[in-house]
């Protein structure tokens, strides 16, 4: 981790502490919920030597969100949860390059982390029964890369932290229940073994789910 993703990390720390001071005299409400819904991994910078043709991406797969909430008072949360972004696919052929082999070429690529940030609550209804929320903090995510040609299997991970941000709605369903549908998204540069570029990987997923209330 470099000294300015440190740097980053220390300033975001400390401002959400600040933040948070004048509430820990309140009341915390404690929140659990679950999203599962779809997502769309881009990767930009192609993995390309110059040797592929046929080139296919399926860049829409699966998401999963599971995260726990601090609720100070009716407008401010604290956020934490896990992040399995899914899985996307590039397939295609190679006439033989400086990486990979002649043949079939796949390469399974994914994101997935743990998330710390703040939520503001907006109340939409009376008695705050629907609220819109803003959502900013620090991801601290792991991508997962597998090249595989008729030579073999590859794999290139690399983990970082970034800033992500999101946008929902939730609906109450009772007092302890309630509906969420969130938008969430991130980007982040990658190092490579493998490309000199890296990759740079633009993420967002749409999810709907449940949080109960404790």
């Amino acid at each position: 981790m470099n000294q300015l993703v440190k740097s980053h990390i220390t300033s975001f720390i400390t401002a959400l502490a600040l933040l948070m001071l004048p509430l820990t005299s309140q009341a915390v409400d404690f929140h659990v919920g679950f999203g599962l819904g779809s997502a769309t991994i881009e990767e930009n910078l192609g993995f390309d030597d110059g040797s592929l043709y046929n080139i296919d991406y399926d860049e829409d797969t699966l998401a999963l969100t599971v995260y726990g909430e601090l609720q100070f008072n009716r407008l401010i949360r604290m956020e934490f949860g896990i992040l399995d972004g899914g899985l996307a696919t590039m397939d295609a052929d190679s006439v033989g390059g400086s990486f990979w082999w002649p043949g079939p070429v796949e390469v399974e690529y994914g994101l997935g982390g743990i998330k710390f940030g703040v939520v503001a609550s907006i109340p939409l209804a009376p008695r705050d029964r629907v609220k819109l929320l803003l959502k900013t903090g620090m991801i601290a995510w792991g991508s997962v890369v597998t090249l595989s040609d008729s030579w073999g299997d590859i794999d290139d991970n690399d983990a970082g932290v970034d800033p992500y941000y999101g946008i929902g709605l939730e609906f109450d369903l009772s007092r302890l229940l309630a509906l969420r549908l969130q938008h969430e998204k991130f980007s982040v540069d990658a190092h490579s073994d493998v490309f000199v570029g890296g990759y740079e990987f633009d993420y967002q997923n749409t999810t709907v789910g449940l949080v109960f209330r404790f």
